[in-house]
């Protein structure tokens, strides 16, 4: 799980890059790259209670039967994204393992 919010002083349509990068390019080489079964990307809905300063606006969740390691193979990049997305900021990630 990865909470993350775009450049703090993005415009809407940076917003969009930021969004049509996450989705089109960065999700699917996260999942196909890391060995991940899939991906999926939740933009923020309703924040219930969370300490300042607030929940993140994004939070992607990526799924796999089993675990894998945690970067990308030797020698590859992912491919970078538009200034949103390189001067984003990545409030927290987290690792589950299924409880059951």
């Amino acid at each position: 799980m990865v909470g993350m919010d775009p450049a703090g002083d993005a415009t809407g349509a940076e917003v969009a890059e930021f969004d049509d990068f996450y989705t089109r390019t960065h999700l699917p080489e996260v999942v196909s790259g890391l060995g991940y079964d899939r991906g999926t990307r939740f933009r923020l809905w309703h924040e219930f209670s969370h300490p300042a300063p607030g929940c993140p606006r994004y939070n992607a969740v990526y799924e796999a039967e089993e675990a894998r390691p945690a970067g990308p193979p030797a020698g590859a990049a992912l491919t970078p994204g538009p200034r949103a997305w390189e001067e984003r900021r990545v409030r927290w990630r987290a690792k589950y393992r299924r409880a059951f």
